[in-house]
């Protein structure tokens, strides 16, 4: 789940959620860090260490999804504007229909 923040590169953000697709049978969640939240406005201003997380904005999040295949369905923070970490839902952007093997 906590992941795709440490991708800076959109490529391998996208083939990253192009596996994660191709191999779930139902919703792909994810965790992201937001970059404009008021922890992440002090990171940047304040570094105390380097860090690997790269945050990310929804927008950028949905683009590399949907280049996926995968459909943003739903993003949910613990604390909206103040934490990074925010959790994303993802269902597949076509339905399955005949050919689909369910288990």
């Amino acid at each position: 789940a906590r992941l795709l923040h440490h991708f800076r590169d959109r490529g391998q953000r996208v083939r990253i959620l192009r596996e994660l697709a191709r191999v779930a049978r139902g919703p792909v969640i994810v965790s992201i860090y937001l970059r404009w939240t008021l922890e992440g406005l002090r990171r940047r201003l304040r570094p105390k260490r380097p860090s690997s997380r790269w945050g990310l904005t929804v927008r950028e999040v949905r683009r590399d999804a949907e280049e996926a295949g995968l459909r943003l369905d739903r993003v949910a923070s613990l604390l909206p504007l103040v934490r990074e970490q925010t959790f994303v839902r993802f269902m597949a952007a076509r339905p399955c229909r005949g050919g689909c093997r369910r288990i």
